[in-house]
């Protein structure tokens, strides 16, 4: 049986810079087990979609970066038979977090979110958010030093000097299918019951007044526990439209944009994204695996 050809994609940038201070050694270490990998490094933020769409003769692509480079990639890869292997180097790591443990396979096919505001479509593996979480997640590119949840408690409180409420209606469609993805800002269960039987996607909102308990409600967040607060409403769809009355940031898996007003309809395409998360990923950035890593197959 011949070797898998496994191409890989790394994002230098990714973790803060992490990522181009380890690349060479993963490089390396992935080199001696799959021969000749096709290697490719992201120049500028956005052209992860292309590179990886230049590694789709490959049998597998390894992606080295966080949550936003896995977006780019996820969104080149769905509705291909290509899979892509998850070595989490950013600042959150949400996606690897909410699927570590699952024991996923390399045929395991995931779905992935979609955010159609006008005129454009984009893609999400994890989280999409609109008005505060996009505020948190434009700040975050701005903070050194840090990274995972600290990173994004302190975003958090340097967003409430620039957030305004924001006006909204939110229709949601039928009840249909699970997300699991309950993890958010690398240790938020922000959705948690994404994880029950229900299969339906979740969505969260934030009523007026909810953003002046939350510093005292943060661990309530993190073990999930939140909702049942009068402040928050939560429910489980397979789609959602979000009718904004004025301008407003969003994000997608961390990158933001500006959208509104009008309609953003969000959904999520069935068994879009074939995954591979190595055995004995460590939860805190890339580690390269304590029992080493198992091969494609």
């Amino acid at each position: 049986m011949s070797d898998p050809k496994v191409g890989i994609l790394v994002n230098p940038t990714a973790g803060k810079g992490r990522v181009g201070r380890i690349a060479k050694r993963v490089i390396g270490r992935l080199s001696e087990i799959f021969p000749e990998p096709l290697i490719r490094f992201t120049e500028r933020r956005g052209d992860g979609t292309s590179k990886a769409r230049s590694l789709l003769d490959a049998d597998v692509v390894a992606c080295l970066g966080g949550d936003g480079t896995f977006r780019e990639v996820a969104e080149a890869l769905a509705g291909t038979a290509v899979p892509m292997a998850l070595l989490p180097c950013g600042s959150g790591n949400d996606l690897a977090r909410s699927l570590f443990g699952k024991r996923i396979s390399l045929g395991k096919a995931i779905d992935i979110g979609f955010a159609r505001p006008a005129g454009i479509s984009v893609s999400f593996a994890s989280v999409m958010g609109i008005g505060f979480d996009a505020l948190v997640a434009e700040g975050i590119s701005a903070i050194r030093g840090l990274s995972g949840f600290p990173i994004y408690l302190v975003s958090t409180l340097l967003a409430f000097r620039k957030f305004r409420p924001l006006f909204l209606e939110v229709e949601a469609g039928p009840h249909v299918r699970r997300w699991d993805r309950p993890l958010h800002g690398g240790r938020l269960h922000a959705v948690p019951k994404g994880r029950d039987e229900r299969r339906a996607f979740g969505c969260l909102c934030h009523r007026a007044g909810f953003l002046f308990k939350l510093l005292r409600n943060i661990p309530k967040v993190m073990k999930g526990t939140h909702l049942s607060m009068r402040e928050v409403c939560y429910g489980q769809a397979e789609s959602v439209i979000y009718r904004l009355k004025e301008e407003s940031l969003a994000h997608t898996d961390g990158e933001v944009f500006r959208i509104g007003p009008g309609e953003l309809r969000v959904g999520c395409l069935r068994d879009a994204l074939r995954v591979w998360v190595p055995a004995g990923l460590r939860h805190e950035g890339f580690r390269f695996y304590r029992r080493g890593p198992e091969g494609p197959g």
